[in-house]
């Protein structure tokens, strides 16, 4: 999931929602790492956000700190270059 779509699910109902309470209900296994982390604080921290958090009586590190207790973090793969330069 990318941060923004992380963020959708722990503000909002419907199906994302539904992925976040099955992952705190530990019925399904949560994935993510400390750069996901750290960007789903960034994304969090947007001023077109401050709204809906203040609504909630939500903070940026509350929401980071309660879905890392709920997933697995990982450490990601360094992946290569999968495409060759263009000539």
């Amino acid at each position: 999931m990318t941060p923004t779509r992380r963020f959708s699910d722990l503000l909002w109902q419907g199906p994302p929602g539904k992925l976040i309470e099955a992952g705190r209900a530990r019925r399904i296994e949560l994935f993510t790492s400390a750069p996901l982390l750290k960007e789903l604080g960034g994304v969090l921290g947007r001023v077109q956000f401050v709204r809906q958090l203040q609504e909630r009586a939500l903070a940026v590190d509350t929401i980071v700190d309660d879905y890392a207790a709920m997933a697995t973090i990982v450490v990601p793969a360094i992946i290569g270059a999968t495409v060759a330069r263009d000539p």
